[in-house]
């Protein structure tokens, strides 16, 4: 009996210690699970941020003015591609100075000794110079450049811009000749010009110094990532104060796309409305050139107004939240087809094949599917008989959905830049468009967690995918 009684003893006392080793098990496991979860979402935050960073160069890179960044001994920190077409070019002169460049294209030691004079001018002063810089080509074209030199408040960075004027400039000789009472409304519209290039200088100014400072602390985050991983416990009130450090940085940097594209608004407005009262009240007393000059810029303004707009658009995406319903795609897509087929392209053939129902933001979706079909009609507006055809097929945990057109296609070699903003395949006058429509199905549908792609041959048609998570 006695030892019966041992035996129980032993056993209730393994089965404690077994207790006690299944809680410290758990107890470890919840950390490390805490931990991962910690790390993953830091390291998501951060890409995020570099893919703000990169969209933002995006958008320096597109607008039709020369920009470059200066450190404070003169030395290329950036420079967008209307100031240097050669991407290759572009990146060597990162850290090089103007000295560098004159030696490498062969031109005197003069031309970069006079921008060095000028740099140094402003730097010591901290004034902006402004002037205007006449350019004669290889071919003897002769351009005019308004060029601006600014430093920051901190005289670490100077900016420079410039803007082609040089039809504006040859508009204003020719009105100067033919009729002397338009000077008064000349000197006006430079004033009011140069007024709304420097609103937006100074706002691209403000707005690159916060991407400067964000990006320096991104840095500072990185650094505090390795030391997080090599200490959990003591970094996780810091990891958490980056994380809401990053969270209000992407606010801003939406805030700061809004903000840019209106602030480009006023500026387009400015030029359209000299240009069309220029045209409507002296258009009879101008040759044909005059004509067409005017023509072009109330043109540009245009498009520019539609980039604007579909910017703007692009920006909204980042901050509207998604609404999931149930979508009856095959009705969907009938309806848009309906619309765009009366409206552009009364003969075209649509095939619908099996549209398998969504569940995602309907708003969201019409406008990817707008846009690809859009696309389609555009590409294929040049065929005597257009067919667009619809699909769709599930496989695994996610449905596939495609538009295959009979159009223009694409070369293969250039797919990985469809979705890119402002990327376009084809230039204007082969197809109109400002290169954000494919960028706003790319980003619709990455924030449903899908994915899209594309496949085409020149002259043979394309065909566009994108994936949904099956609801």
């Amino acid at each position: 009996m006695d030892e019966v009684e041992r035996y129980k003893s032993k056993l209730l006392l393994s089965q404690r210690k077994v207790k006690i080793l299944e809680d410290i098990i758990e107890s470890r496991t919840r950390d490390l699970f805490l931990k991962e979860n910690y790390i993953t979402k830091q390291a998501l935050a951060e890409i995020e941020l570099k893919e703000q960073k990169n969209f933002y160069e995006n958008i320096l890179h597109s607008i039709p003015v020369d920009i470059a960044i200066f450190d404070k001994n003169h030395k290329y920190l950036f420079l967008n591609k209307e100031a240097l077409n050669d991407d290759t070019l572009r990146e060597w002169m990162v850290g090089k100075d103007d000295f560098d460049y004159a030696a490498l294209k062969g031109l005197p030691a003069s031309f970069a000794q006079q921008r060095k004079d000028m740099f140094n001018q402003v730097i010591n002063s901290s004034k902006t110079s402004l002037w205007m810089d006449k350019q004669i080509a290889k071919t003897g074209e002769v351009r005019y450049k308004q060029r601006r030199l600014q430093t920051f408040a901190d005289k670490q960075t100077v900016v420079g811009y410039a803007v082609d004027v040089t039809e504006l400039h040859n508009a204003q000789l020719e009105l100067l000749k033919s009729q002397e009472d338009l000077i008064a409304i000349n000197k006006n519209l430079e004033i009011e010009i140069e007024k709304r290039i420097e609103e937006l200088k100074e706002s691209m100014e403000s707005r690159t110094r916060e991407m400067l400072v964000k990006e320096h602390n991104l840095q500072n985050i990185k650094k505090g990532l390795l030391n997080i991983l090599e200490d959990y416990s003591e970094e996780k009130a810091k990891v958490e104060s980056i994380n809401e450090d990053l969270i209000s940085a992407n606010k801003e940097l939406d805030a700061f796309t809004y903000s840019v594209s209106h602030d480009l608004r006023a500026p387009l407005r400015g030029v359209n409305g000299f240009a069309k009262m220029l045209l409507e009240e002296y258009g009879a007393k101008l040759d044909a050139e005059g004509n067409r000059l005017l023509n072009n810029i109330m043109s540009s303004a245009k498009k520019m107004g539609q980039l604007i707009d579909d910017l703007l658009a692009f920006s909204r995406l980042g901050r509207k939240e998604l609404m999931m319903n149930n979508i009856r795609m095959h009705d969907m897509v009938s309806e848009i087809n309906e619309e765009l087929k009366n409206k552009h392209h009364p003969n075209i053939e649509f095939l619908i094949k099996q549209l398998l129902p969504a569940k995602a933001d309907n708003a969201a979706i019409k406008q990817v599917w707008v846009n690809l079909i859009s696309n389609a009609i555009k590409y294929s507006e040049k065929k005597d008989k257009a067919i667009i055809e619809f699909g769709s097929e599930e496989k695994g945990n996610e449905i596939t959905y495609y538009i295959k057109d009979n159009g223009a296609g694409f070369d293969m070699r250039y797919a990985d830049k469809l979705f890119g903003i402002f990327q376009r395949l084809h230039s204007d006058k082969e197809f109109e468009g400002t290169g954000v429509g494919l960028a706003m199905v790319q980003r619709i549908i990455a924030k449903h967690g899908g994915r899209v792609w594309a496949e085409g041959k020149v002259g043979e048609g394309a065909t566009f995918y994108f994936s949904l998570p099956r609801g």
